[in-house]
Order: structure tokens, then sequence, then C-alpha cells
């Protein structure tokens, strides 16, 4: 009764993938714009209910631009990202069956590049010529080009440089300090003053036209010093 039990609990085996021999690399996938990071999402999801990670599938990357614009409304500087590579996703996998399944599975995508050419139609009753021959061979044996080693590392580092891109801090001004005030919207304007700190930290600038003066409030953010 005791070896009964012992045999029922005893767990099922995991079937683990072998390690494979190939080394990763990285490919590029042709996707539908717009959808990049579903289908990178997608990806990960799949590979990792397949247990592709770490060996078979590493990584899959979607570069992205980061640059500072005014916001609507207020003009308030603020980051906004990007794609910078419409229709395109970066995977960092090993090409074999279990990849090259997932990524065929995988929605909104059109193929790793270059694009595979279509299935030549071969004669079903005689025997097909030299140059039917080698077009079906050329189809069997497609594979994606992964990028060059060098290719890839600026990638990753361009990447690395984008995420680490912020926003320059506001300057700094003092009570007292001269400052221009400069209309974006009619360029001949052009008027200076001395700025006044308020207590609640807001800065004022004072300044003169035709002779009565005026006094005017900024933000710390409309305010940028001259380089």
């Amino acid at each position: 009764m005791t070896a009964a039990k012992t045999k029922r609990a005893k767990a099922a085996p995991v079937l683990v993938p072998p390690v494979p021999v190939a080394p990763r690399k990285w490919y590029v996938l042709c996707c539908e714009s717009g959808k990049e990071q579903r289908v990178r999402a997608d990806l990960l999801r799949a590979a990792k209910v397949a247990d592709l990670f770490p060996h078979y599938y590493k990584a899959c990357l979607v570069p992205v631009t980061r640059e500072e614009v005014p916001r609507e409304g207020d003009g308030k500087l603020i980051m906004v990202r990007s794609v910078k590579y419409e229709g395109y996703v970066f995977l960092n996998m090993v090409y074999c069956p279990l990849t090259a399944g997932l990524v065929r599975e995988c929605r909104h995508q059109f193929g790793l590049l270059p694009h595979r050419p279509m299935r030549p139609s071969m004669p079903p009753n005689k025997a097909a010529s030299a140059n039917q021959q080698a077009e079906f061979d050329r189809w069997v044996k497609w594979q994606p080009v992964g990028l060059e080693s060098r290719e890839a590392a600026s990638m990753l580092l361009e990447e690395q440089a984008t995420f680490k891109k912020k926003l320059p801090p506001p300057p700094k001004f003092a009570a007292g300090d001269q400052v221009a005030i400069i209309d974006r919207s009619s360029p001949f304007f052009k008027m200076t003053g001395p700025v006044s700190v308020g207590a609640d930290g807001r800065l004022s600038v004072t300044m003169s036209i035709l002779g009565t003066p005026l006094t005017v409030a900024f933000e710390t953010w409309q305010m940028k010093a001259n380089d």
C-alpha cells in the first residue's frame, strides 16, 4: 500500500528542449505598421509559454526615438516616444523549427527578412525541369539573414542611449537677473527687465512699454537660459 502511494505521488518528468548548438542572432521581422508593440508582446508571451527562454529565444526589441515637444495647451516640454522603424521588430533568437513556428503563429506579421519566396508549382505528372527543381530547392532551403555583429551592437547602444535621454533641468533665475522677453509669434517684439521671485516661487518680469511699467508672471519651464 505504501509503495502504491509513492508511485502515484511521483511527478511526471518535465520535457526540456535540448540546448541548441547554433548561436543566437538578431533577425528582422516585418509586421503591420502600428502593430509593432503588439507583435512584440505576443512573441514574448508565446516564447514564455513554449519555454524557449533563454537558449532559443532571448529578446524582442522595437527601437524607439524620444524627443522633447511642447504639450498642447500649456506648451510645457514633454518627452514623446515614437517607433523608429515602422513595421519592423528585431528578434534575438536561434533560427530553428521551434522559433520559426513561434513567429509563424504570431498575428499581424508578414515574416522574417528577406521575405521567403512563394512556393513554386511543380508539374504533377512529369519530371521537373532543372530550373523548376532549383527554384523548389531554393524555397525549401530558405533561411532568414541575421544582422551582422556590428549592426546589432550599434542598434543596442543607440537604444540604451535613447532611454538614458532625459529632459534638461529647468533654468534657475535669481531675483534681479536681467532677462529678455521674446514673443515667438512676433520676432520683432523683444523687451528686457529684471526678474523678481514671489512668495509662491513664481517668477515675474517687470518691463516698460511706452513708459508704462508692466509685470508679467512666468512659469519656470517657460523661461530658457541663453547658452
